[in-house]
């Protein structure tokens, strides 16, 4: 399997060649959204029939942290999901399948994929970006000082939001463990 971020790129590439940045961005960015959440469905369904009974049995009683975040997945279904799909460390592949085999719910796992959004959205303008330096080589004229500084803003705004949204989002992931172990840990056997 191929990292969907090699598509990504090349889809934010072409979409703002064929279509202009602003257009190529948001073309690209419902396709990709389209295209990520169809294909983690996919994978999810395959671990919810291949994957589902195995996990059970598997889980061993002394693995806490992973029995709380199973437990977690049942009531809080929707923000797990959302928060990992917010984290660029954790492999989209394996997360599918894994998230498939667990006890959330399809909807919530389908809603949730809203989360795949900002890396996406990074990915494309990273694309987007290099586009328009080719551009620029390409052409006898260099487009303007100022349009380098904006796209450079951009990108760093835009790469500084996607990394303090992941913080975030890690932070409140673990604050949901260590609360689910709590519960767990409170309950009489």
């Amino acid at each position: 399997m191929l990292p969907a971020s090699i598509f990504t790129l090349t889809l934010g590439y072409i979409s703002c060649k064929l279509f202009g940045e602003l257009g190529g961005f948001f073309f690209a960015l419902v396709l990709v959204y389209i295209a990520a959440t169809l294909g983690s469905t996919l994978a999810f369904l395959v671990g919810r029939m291949l994957l589902k009974k195995g996990l059970d049995q598997w889980v061993r009683p002394s693995w806490k942290k992973t029995k709380a975040l199973l437990s977690a997945l049942e009531t809080k279904g929707f923000k797990i999901v959302f928060l990992c799909r917010l984290s660029p460390v954790l492999p989209y592949n394996l997360l599918n399948y894994l998230l498939g085999a667990s006890s959330v719910s399809m909807k919530h796992y389908v809603y949730a994929s809203v989360g795949m959004i900002p890396m996406g959205a990074l990915y494309i303008y990273i694309a987007m970006s290099v586009q328009s330096l080719d551009q620029a080589l390409s052409e006898s004229k260099a487009k303007e000082p100022w349009y380098w500084v904006v796209m450079a803003f951009g990108g760093v705004l835009l790469a500084f939001t996607v990394i303090y949204v992941t913080y975030l989002g890690k932070k409140e992931l673990n604050t949901m463990l260590e609360e689910q172990l709590k519960e767990d840990s409170e309950e009489p056997n």
